[in-house]
């Protein structure tokens, strides 16, 4: 498993944790349909915790375990601003690491 891959992982928990201990995690799966959005974010059908926990994190969850390092570059914290403003910084501050990471991926 290379560094980048370990580093990786290590984001994913902490993005993990942090939507835990913010009371972003959901306890329900959204629809099918829901998940099946095709919009960027799935910003039609879920809020973005849900995109967060029941789709992001799965596939790259996913990528990983295969020990790929070919992610495209992230800009998710800049949504994150826009949607939760100045709330949830902790997440915010994992979701600009692992921007960060996936320019160096």
């Amino acid at each position: 498993m290379t560094d980048a891959v370990k580093r990786g992982n290590l984001l994913l928990e902490a993005l993990e944790n942090a939507l835990q201990d913010s009371g972003l995690w959901g306890s329900e799966t959204p629809s099918a349909s829901a998940l099946a959005s095709q919009q960027p974010f799935a910003c039609d059908t879920l809020a973005l915790e849900q995109w967060l926990q029941f789709i992001f994190l799965p596939r790259m969850q996913s990528l990983l375990a295969k020990s790929e390092i070919s992610v495209p570059v992230m800009a998710i914290k800049p949504v994150a601003e826009i949607v939760w403003g100045s709330r949830h910084a902790e997440v915010q501050r994992i979701l600009g690491e692992l921007d960060s990471w996936s320019e160096q991926a």
